[in-house]
């Protein structure tokens, strides 16, 4: 059987546990300490080693910080402290135990020992009994399908899950292993809705007799729509199913209505809703469906906590209520989902005076562990606790002190404070907490709205609306003034958003305003809290002096007339520290004053200044840049001086919108005939006073006229690039224009050859007629060749262009080309050769005469002449001619025609190397006349050897006649 402890001993040290891991955190370590190790054996019943048990090492209120499973040893390393080793219930299903929960406070020295109380830990015993009895239920009257679970209640709680013998087979029965002893079988399956079976078994201790059989052959209908007595409709509810005080299971339903599917017996229904008091009702099945009207009771219970500091900080009172009605659970007990304080105290076995023991005993001592100052909890010193019932409702008041000497009041420290959550959905309760801060700290952070809702800075400290279950953190820190950068601050009026800051210097703050107006002036971004290290506007307090007028708050409104104001405005920070400043606010009624320059290509057009209405006349030249330049304009006080805002000037030029003290402008269209361009501007200063300016603009032409002219065969009237000498042609330059609007007024033609001579009229070009303006020309050309014809024109505004073209001038004459040559076989000197020519005249006139040279080496040894040959028309001729002396020259044939230009010289020549033979009669000649050529060389030769060598006065022999 399982080793039951005390009931209220076990429960007060759950207590203390749910509620340290609910309200605290582990008491503050000694920093600078090294972890120590330690171990001990886990022991089932006090003398069998325990294997595979899971074991949890708590802090003092409950914290987990490690877990381990027992070999049977168990070993942690931790730093020197108080904690709790804890072994929940649970089974081992590789040794077949169930093993109940177990405890023990521990205490952890520097060296390594563990004490639990004054005993040295070695072992901790855990109760178990042996899950040796095999039950097998059989379940019957549903199908396999609808069957969710199946599983046996113990007596101490715990659930041991029976699971299908063949998993394969969805008939087969289910098992499992469970301790001797009374316990309860349920059934969980589905209907027409979530259901349950339950039955009361004894297990004996047998391995094998256990068997059960559940029939779950008949089903009634338990039904029933919740309202709510308020009216209002109950969308989220819970039922839950007691039978025979064992808790069968809860479903939750929507929309306010349920539906429950029970085997035949009597059944304990507890039907809640989060923010409503429970209904509880019994049913008896098994007869007809049951349908019921249920109505709830709002009921929401407000907790609250006050955590009051004493000065220094260690000194803390800790004062409060828990009240408790059927509508409410406690958190730190086990089951607190059970949907009310009545099902929880029954799954307890809690009775009144139980609740009371457990009450007063837990709460004073982890109530110290729900606010840490710097990490430090504290200790108890006494406390003081009341606990009265009326009508089902409990009422618990607790008032205890602690203190701890190690807390030192700091500039900046941290209060951390345990929170509950506030979900209505899912409890009854409203938790609220208050901290007391003694002056002169105040708090120093922001909570985020998504965690808490935190009200208030110093003094009581309010925190409502918590979302979780948890530590929230509280800054502390010394109260300072707010700091006032009223550089920050902003003055606006219907229309107006800009900064009208005059002077941003502390000692003379000014802000400009307008008169007559309503002037909006905004001060939330001025203070600075420096503790929060935020803005904060919004929780401080703004107090206003204007010419004896108070006001609050940061956004005020007030109507100045011209002058100067003193201004006092005191700002209470959320902690309730002040700080005052002093500034001049001047109610302006000035306009500015307009330094006008306008410039062009470097060159003042314009310089005017004014601080009124004003028009003036400027002349600009079109497509340069025009300056408007205005930087030197300035907004000034009545005293002259200048208020150092800039001015705001916007332009209208031409119907383009430009904005600035310096804008430019290009003007592309000249203005003619009394025509002009507009600029107007509007002058304005911080305060919106303002005045306009307008300039009347007259635009100079200075784009030159397009100049283009044609030239027309006058026959035909085509445009043509060429033409013959003497022909007639028109220059006409009507589509030459003046761009934007203008006239041309002036033409004039200039006429040159391609080499830059200028041609002359009447010798080398006629001019036949003329328009009235010398825009067309009607002109023939008397030379022939390449002519350059440029036309300069003149607009209204004397700008002036030319254009330049070329044409071609044919000259008008016979050309006589030599087609082809036909030469003779030989040439012969002094003997006659002909050759045949084919001549062409390509020219445009008959060649009346045109001539035929031959020259051989040089000279011309015929030159024979020709008639009338027409244009486009050609003709053999026969040329005869008597060769020079022989030997080898150049012949060139040549033909030309009387009155053919003289560049007419294409196909105009030819030229062939001939060889001429010596004649036949100067072959004996030229024998003899080398004989005696002969004969006088050797002559000489012998003058000059022989002669000449003998001595002068020997005289040659005389010859001896042969007989």
């Amino acid at each position: 059987m399982l080793k039951k402890s005390g009931k209220i001993a076990a429960l007060l040290i759950i207590t203390i546990m749910v509620m340290g891991g609910l309200f605290g955190a582990a008491l503050g370590q000694v920093q600078g300490v090294n972890k120590v190790s330690f171990s001990f054996t886990v022991l089932g019943n006090g003398i069998s080693p325990a294997t595979g048990v899971n074991v949890e090492l708590e802090s003092s209120n409950g914290v987990v910080l490690a877990t381990s499973t027992s070999g049977p040893t168990v070993g942690f390393s931790v730093y020197p402290g108080s904690y709790i080793i804890y072994v929940p219930s649970q089974y081992v299903s590789s040794s077949l135990i169930v093993y109940d929960s177990a405890h023990a406070t521990i205490s952890v020295k520097s060296n390594g020992t563990v004490y639990s109380g004054s005993s040295v830990l070695s072992t901790l015993n855990v109760g178990y009994s042996e899950a040796s009895s095999h039950v097998y239920v059989t379940v019957k009257g549903i199908s396999a399908a609808q069957v969710t679970s199946v599983y046996l209640t113990l007596p101490n709680g715990f659930e041991m899950p029976a699971s299908r013998v063949n998993a394969s087979n969805p008939n087969s029965g289910y098992a499992v292993m469970s301790i001797p002893g009374p316990q309860t079988l349920t059934i969980a399956y589905n209907s027409t809705s979530k259901a349950f079976y339950s039955e009361s078994l004894n297990i004996s201790a047998s391995k094998t007799n256990n068997s059960v059989v559940a029939n779950v052959s008949s089903l009634d209908n338990v039904q029933g729509v919740v309202t709510s007595s308020s009216g209002s409709s109950v969308n989220r509810v819970e039922v839950s199913i007691y039978q025979s005080g064992v808790l069968l299971g809860a479903d939750q339903f929507t929309n306010g209505y349920y539906y429950l599917s029970l085997s035949p017996g009597t059944y304990s229904l507890i039907i809640s809703s989060p923010g409503y008091l429970p209904y509880t009702t019994t049913v008896t099945t098994g007869t007809i469906s049951l349908f019921q009207t249920v109505v709830l009771t709002p009921s929401i219970v407000t907790q609250t906590e006050m955590v009051s500091f004493g000065t220094g900080f260690q000194n803390v009172t800790v004062s409060g209520g828990i009240t408790l009605t059927n509508a409410t659970t406690l958190p730190f007990l086990p089951n607190s989902n059970a949907g009310s304080l009545y099902e929880q105290m029954m799954l307890d076995g809690l009775s009144t005076n139980e609740l009371w023991a457990i009450l007063n005993v837990t709460v004073p001592y982890t109530t110290a562990n729900t606010v840490l100052y710097n990490n430090y909890s504290y200790n108890s010193t006494g406390a003081h606790t009341t606990f009265s019932e009326t009508a089902g409702t409990y009422k618990f008041s607790y008032t205890a002190s602690y203190y701890q000497s190690k807390v030192k009041a700091q500039s900046y420290s941290s209060i951390r404070i345990y929170l509950n959550e506030n979900d209505n959905n899912t409890t009854a309760l409203t938790y609220i907490t208050q901290l007391s801060i003694p002056a002169p700290y105040q708090r120093a952070n922001i909570v985020s709205s998504s965690i808490a809702t935190v009200s208030g800075y110093s003094g009581v400290i309010t925190i409502t609306n918590s979302s979780i279950n948890g530590f929230l953190t509280i800054n502390i820190a010394p109260q300072q003034k707010p700091l006032l950068k009223m550089s920050q601050i902003s003055a606006t009026w219907s229309g107006w958003f800009e900064s009208t800051i005059s002077s941003n210097t502390s000692s003379n703050f000014t802000l400009l305003v307008p008169v007559g107006k309503m002037v909006n002036i905004n001060a939330s971004k001025v203070p600075y809290d420096p503790v929060l290290g935020m803005d904060n506007y919004q929780s401080m307090n703004f107090t206003w002096s204007i010419g004896g007028s108070v006001m609050y708050g940061y956004n005020i409104s007030y109507n100045f007339t011209s002058g100067s104001y003193p201004v006092s405005l005191s700002v209470k920070s959320s902690s309730g520290v002040t700080n005052q400043t002093n500034f001049t606010i001047i109610g302006d009624s000035l306009n500015p004053q307009f330094n006008l320059r306008v410039l062009q290509n470097g060159k003042l057009r314009l310089n005017e200044t004014t601080s009124s209405s004003a028009q003036y006349v400027l002349y600009v030249n079109q497509t340069v840049t025009v300056y408007f330049n205005s930087i030197n304009s300035k907004d000034l006080l009545p005293n002259g001086q200048s208020t150092g805002i800039p001015i705001s000037v916007t332009w209208d030029i031409a119907g383009t919108s430009e904005t600035g003290t310096n804008v430019s402008y290009s003007f592309q269209t000249p203005t003619f005939n009394g025509a002009v361009e507009h600029a107007y501007a509007t002058v304005m200063n911080g305060v919106g006073n303002s005045f306009n300016v307008s300039i009347v603009i007259h635009v100079n032409d200075t784009t030159p006229p397009v100049v283009f002219f044609q030239i027309y065969n006058v026959t035909t009237g085509n445009v043509i690039t060429s033409t013959n000498q003497g022909q007639n042609v028109t220059l006409n330059a009507s589509k030459t224009i003046a761009p934007n609007g203008g006239h041309i007024v002036s033409y004039v033609w200039y006429f040159s050859f391609q080499n830059g001579t200028v041609a002359k009229q009447n010798v080398d070009y006629k001019v036949y007629s003329a328009s009235s303006n010398n825009s067309t020309l009607t002109v023939a050309f008397l030379e022939y060749g390449t002519f350059e014809i440029k036309l300069k024109a003149t607009d209204q505004s004397n700008n002036t262009n030319s254009n330049t073209q070329s044409l071609s001038v044919n000259a008008v004459g016979p050309e006589i080309e030599i087609m082809n040559v036909t030469y003779p076989k030989s040439y012969v000197e002094g003997s006659s050769s002909t050759l045949k020519l084919n001549l062409k005249n390509v020219g445009l006139e008959t060649a009346s005469t045109y001539y035929v040279t031959i020259n051989i080496g040089g000279k011309v040894i015929k030159n024979q002449t020709f008639s009338n040959l027409s244009s486009n028309q050609s003709y053999n001729a026969s040329i005869t001619f008597v060769p020079p002396n022989s030997g080898t020259y150049s012949m060139i044939i040549t033909v030309h025609a009387v009155n053919e230009p003289t560049f007419f010289n294409t196909n105009a020549s030819v030229t062939k190397a001939v060889s001429i033979a010596q004649a036949a009669w100067k072959l004996p000649a030229l024998v003899g006349g080398i004989v005696v050529a002969i004969g006088i060389l050797s002559f000489i030769y012998y003058d000059v050897t022989v002669r000449r060598k003998r001595p002068k006065d020997q005289k040659p022999p005389k010859k001896q006649l042969k007989v």
